[in-house]
């Protein structure tokens, strides 16, 4: 697909202004001893529907959705900053689930993750969620999804906060990182019984990741 000029011009000025404020926010946080991935973070909030497509929609959508190939090229460009995340960080710990700390690591992952995990799943239960399914109409995968929201974090933000402090290579950064995975194991196994659940058995795919989402969730995904 060969691109015109302005779609060149929008996937530039796109991506120009999420490292603008990405790198700004960023060096303001760490002038103030804060970890920079939260004033990136924070940066992304301000450039998306949070704030700017709030103040000025047509403008945020001009920016970030107009032109061919911004979506898809913004896209990329995220996958390929969260694979090297992954590996940076990979490559600077020494082992995860050493013999030491596989019971913190056991017991921290089992009050941490079940505990939040059943108290997403009775707030569905006791909540009236028919106005945030989807296309499905599928409650118990909405069920799941929103528990596991709830219940698990994010391995690339941990260890972006962790490096940004200087203790990537600390016993508390292993242990974090070790329950950070297994939660990665769980949140895998109980979505794809949740996408496959909205996708007719198809199970989890890539590809229709988002759509899939959309079916079970609806307008939370908005």
């Amino acid at each position: 697909m060969s691109l015109s000029s302005a779609d060149l011009t929008h996937l530039i000025a796109a991506t120009v202004l999420l490292l603008v404020a990405a790198h700004a926010l960023g060096r303001l946080f760490a002038r103030f001893r804060q970890p920079r991935v939260a004033g990136e973070i924070l940066g992304g909030l301000l450039l998306g529907p949070t704030l700017f497509g709030l103040v000025a929609p047509d403008w945020q959508r001009a920016v970030f959705q107009g032109g061919k190939a911004t979506q898809v090229g913004l896209g990329i460009g995220y996958q390929l900053g969260l694979l090297l995340l992954m590996y940076c960080s990979g490559a600077e710990l020494r082992r995860l689930l050493a013999r030491g700390e596989r019971k913190a690591v056991i017991g921290i992952a089992v009050v941490g993750n079940v505990v939040p995990f059943l108290a997403g799943l009775a707030v569905v239960g006791l909540y009236d969620t028919s106005r945030f399914l989807g296309p499905a109409g599928d409650k118990f995968s909405f069920a799941l999804a929103f528990a596991l929201a709830i219940a698990i974090t994010s391995i690339p933000v941990i260890a972006r906060i962790m490096a940004d402090l200087g203790i990537l290579g600390s016993r508390f950064a292993r242990i974090v990182l070790s329950v950070a995975v297994l939660e990665d194991l769980v949140i895998y196994v109980v979505l794809n019984i949740a996408l496959a659940r909205v996708a007719g058995g198809r199970g989890y795919d890539l590809a229709a990741h988002d759509v899939v989402l959309r079916g079970a969730c609806g307008e939370c995904r908005r």
